[in-house]
This record gives structure tokens, C-alpha cells and sequence, in this order.
């Protein structure tokens, strides 16, 4: 757990003392804790012993330090969270479907499914990090990235068969300009050419420009992965530019063409 900064802790003691009812509880031995509302968003919190003292006692001290508690984030990237979430909870993803594929929240019960189709050549070979995946790296994801909120990713399900054929996410998710970085693989073969990849770009931008209210969702594609660009470009994604030799890959330089979609 992230320990409060210093300006934080002065400020919400300032609030606090001013309100006498809340000064009061202190001199009585109320006591002060770090709580953490939601995975993300340690904040500081008033703690009055509910076996102890009446209800107006509660609330009185609950309202006096309700802005602090709010807005005293431990950084401003998780303030930003708060304030730009405008009642998306991270803990809540909704289950987003379509005509042929059902998206999910990713969940550690996934962890073998994504090593497996990491390391599938045919997946691997797409990506520009092409290190051997492990469990060990997949749950650390996890818990740096997808539970603090930089990334959201999904589980793509093939809706006819109700089984799992691959992922998509958003990475780098920046709420001062209402960006991220979008990314997707599917790593059944068997589910490859079937439109699974274009409806899921759909269904997963409109979910990001609607739910999580960004404004550009943008990616990299290696120039010769020619039938990603099509299917990018079949869900609204408008190619800005190749940046040539960007990246060396077994031994020889390849172009990375730069896609982005803008909300309307």
C-alpha cells in the first residue's frame, strides 16, 4: 500500500481541525488510518468506532473531511483516475457483446491461455516484444498494470462456441490528454479469419470512447502484417504514418506503420 505524501496528511488534519465536531473526536481518541476505497486510490480516512459513538458523531466528522478524502490522492495520475472515471469503476468492467464474439475482463484464471498463445509463433511473431512469456510475467501484468488501471484488457470469446480465442486492451492509459495505446492478438488459428479481430476493434473502441471517455486510441502494426492493417482499417482506424527501420527484429530492421482512431 502507497504511503500518503506529506502535503496530503497536512491538509487533511488542516480540514479536520477546522471542523470542531472533528476536533472534538480527536480529543477523544479518534483515531487516524490509511484506508484504500478502491485498488488504486489510497486516500486518508477518518476511522470513528461505530460501537462507540452515535450516528451525528459519524456523519458530522464524515462531512467535514469528505473533500480531502476525495481528493487527496497519493499522485496526480490517481487523481486524475478519480476525477476523469466519471463512474467507470475499474473493479466493474462491463461484459461488451457482439454478433460473432463476447468481450470479458481479464482474470488470473486466464494466465494459461495467454502464456500459450504468447508464445505461439504465429503470435509471437507480430509482436515487437518477442521475449518467452511466463505465468510469472502474465501475473505480474496484472498486478502492475491491469489492477492500477494503465491497462485494460478483455478476453475475446468466440460467442458460438463460448470459448476463448484471444485478447485485446488498451495500454498507457492517459487521462490528461484521454489517450491509450490499443492492442489485440488472437491466439487460436481456428479463430483466425472470421472477422473476430475487426468486430472486436469495433465493440472495444466504442467502448473506450464511450466508457472509459477517451479521445484517441492509437497503435503500432509491423508494415507487413498487412491483414491486421486491413481489419484496423475495416474498424476506423486511419493510417498517419510508417517510421522506416524503427525496430530490429531477428536480426533485420523493420517498418512500423502508426494507426489512430479519433472519437466523433
Amino acid at each position: 500500500m502507497c504511503a500518503p505524501t506529506p502535503w496530503a496528511a497536512a491538509a487533511t488534519l488542516a480540514c479536520c481541525t477546522l471542523c470542531p465536531m472533528a476536533w472534538a473526536c480527536n480529543l477523544m481518541k479518534t483515531r487516524i488510518f490509511w484506508t484504500l476505497p478502491t485498488k488504486f486510490i489510497p486516500v486518508m480516512s477518518w476511522q470513528i468506532p461505530t460501537a462507540t459513538w452515535p450516528n451525528i458523531w459519524k456523519k458530522t466528522a464524515g462531512l467535514c473531511c469528505t473533500r480531502a478524502r476525495l481528493l487527496l490522492c497519493t499522485s496526480a495520475a490517481n487523481r486524475r483516475i478519480l476525477e476523469n472515471a466519471k463512474g467507470t469503476c475499474m473493479e466493474k468492467l462491463p461484459i461488451l457483446t457482439g454478433e460473432k464474439v463476447v468481450l470479458r475482463p481479464i482474470t488470473d484464471a486466464d494466465t494459461d491461455n495467454i502464456v500459450r498463445w504468447r508464445n505461439t509463433p504465429s503470435v509471437r511473431d507480430n509482436f515487437i516484444f518477442r521475449q518467452t512469456f511466463t505465468p510469472e510475467m502474465h501475473r505480474n501484468w496484472l498486478k502492475t498494470k491491469v489492477a492500477t488501471g494503465e491497462v485494460v484488457q478483455y478476453i475475446i470469446v468466440d460467442k458460438a462456441a463460448d470459448t476463448a480465442v484471444g485478447s485485446v486492451y488498451y495500454r498507457d492509459v492517459d487521462h490528461t490528454f484521454n489517450s491509450a495505446e490499443y492492442g489485440i492478438f488472437v491466439g487460436e488459428e481456428s479463430a483466425r479469419g472470421k472477422g473476430f479481430g475487426t468486430e472486436t476493434a469495433r465493440l472495444f473502441t466504442d467502448f473506450g470512447f464511450t466508457a472509459l471517455h477517451l479521445h484517441r486510441i492509437s497503435l503500432r502494426v509491423l508494415a507487413e502484417n498487412t491483414p491486421a492493417r486491413r481489419s484496423y482499417a475495416a474498424a476506423g482506424f486511419v493510417e498517419e504514418g510508417t517510421f522506416r527501420d524503427m525496430v530490429r527484429l531477428d536480426g533485420v530492421y523493420r517498418d512500423v506503420v502508426f494507426m489512430a482512431k479519433i472519437a466523433q
